[in-house]
């Protein structure tokens, strides 16, 4: 039973990450990352997030397909299988002045 709960614990505490790349005329591509527990509206938040740093308040415009793809394996540990896996959202940032 304990080596279950570590599992829960290890699996639920996934990290979310960006990637950013300038794409030139005040256009990014950006890539948000999370865990098998992060939702579509989580990395859209993240996404928009960025947009606001990179753009500021009201300044861009979020373009392109907003399709959420999935990774899905399966990880031992302590002697369990436990479901693992990530998510990913790309989207273009286009500032609107900058």
């Amino acid at each position: 039973m304990k080596n279950i709960l570590i599992v829960s614990v290890v699996l639920m505490s996934g990290c979310t990450f960006m990637n950013v790349n300038e794409l030139g005329d005040n256009r990014y591509d950006v890539t948000s990352h999370g865990n098998i527990f992060h939702s579509k509206a989580t990395l859209v938040k993240d996404i928009e997030a960025k947009a606001v740093k990179l753009c500021g308040v009201g300044n861009y415009d979020i373009v392109g397909d907003s399709t959420m793809t999935k990774s899905r394996y399966t990880v031992r540990t302590g002697g369990v299988n436990a479901p693992s896996g990530a998510n990913f959202l790309s989207r273009t940032i286009e500032c609107k002045n900058k």
